[in-house]
């Protein structure tokens, strides 16, 4: 009985143990997890925005309501405001080209489309339009990584 009891009692500390992270190789770093939220939320947010901006299946091409364009640009402008809110430190952690195509392929390109849609600038929506495929190459190569090392 000793001995179960004994057995048992390691359970519970290694369990203890594995369930706090003290295996310091898998925690994601504390100092960072403000910004891997606000990290996380804007690129949902923004992705939100793009599935607004897209013609139903089988659809063309469609014309936003007030009510969906006002929408539309309080996404974008929350994307943007939440980018803000993301370390370069914390983006180089997660990946080592993060920093650069986010702020310059995905925030940058959706700020110059943003610009173009209200100004009805073509030129400024297609350069964004550019830096946002060159982001979402990117992101499919590798936001599986990324994942995995933000949430270990």
């Amino acid at each position: 009985m000793l001995q179960n009891h004994t057995i048992t009692k390691y359970l519970v500390i290694l369990v203890i143990i594995l369930s706090t992270g003290c295996h310091s190789q898998s925690r994601f770093p504390e100092k960072y997890t403000a910004d891997r939220e606000a990290f996380t939320e804007s690129i949902k947010v923004l992705r939100q925005a793009s599935d607004l901006s897209q013609p139903k299946k089988g659809k063309d091409s469609f014309e936003m309501s007030k009510k969906q364009e006002a929408e539309y640009f309080d996404l974008i402008e929350k994307g943007i405001e939440l980018s803000k809110k993301v370390s370069d430190e914390s983006l180089n952690y997660l990946h080592p080209e993060l920093k650069v195509l986010y702020r310059e392929y995905l925030i940058r390109g959706t700020e110059l489309y943003y610009q173009g849609v209200k100004s009805g600038d073509i030129k400024k929506q297609m350069e964004g339009d550019e830096k946002m495929v060159k982001w979402i190459r990117y992101w499919e190569s590798n936001n599986k990584e990324i994942a995995e090392k933000a949430y270990p």
